[in-house]
């Protein structure tokens, strides 16, 4: 029969196994939730725009909106178009939803939703 030592330190590690797996299930739940609010606000934003309509302002609207303000930003070209790549991330930085907006002559032209992992 194991002493009492014994039983204590298997409810120490059992603790420890019901914490750990209590910390991935969290964390699995936050990463789920992160994934699908970066994809509705990246819909959000990108859906309702127009062709033809003013793109001068995209910019602010879609960090506005929750796209990360770093890697938003204009791409211009001094002849033809020019791109706009709204990011909005996800769990991790590498897990990005991108409304990808083309422009010429200050409106708009096309705008693609996108994943990049």
């Amino acid at each position: 029969m194991p002493s009492s030592r014994g039983y204590r330190w298997l409810w120490r590690l059992g603790k420890t196994a019901l914490g750990l797996v209590a910390a991935l299930v969290l964390l699995l739940a936050y990463a789920t939730y992160a994934e699908r609010q970066a994809e509705q606000r990246a819909q959000a934003f990108c859906r309702p725009l127009a062709l033809g309509m003013d793109s001068t302002h995209l910019a602010e609207e879609a960090i506005g909106q929750g796209a990360d303000q770093r890697q938003t930003r204009w791409f211009r070209q001094e002849q033809g178009d020019d791109q706009l790549y709204a990011t909005f991330t996800g769990m991790s930085p590498f897990s990005r939803y991108i409304c990808r907006i083309t422009a010429r002559q200050g409106r708009l032209v096309s705008a693609e939703l996108t994943y990049l992992d």
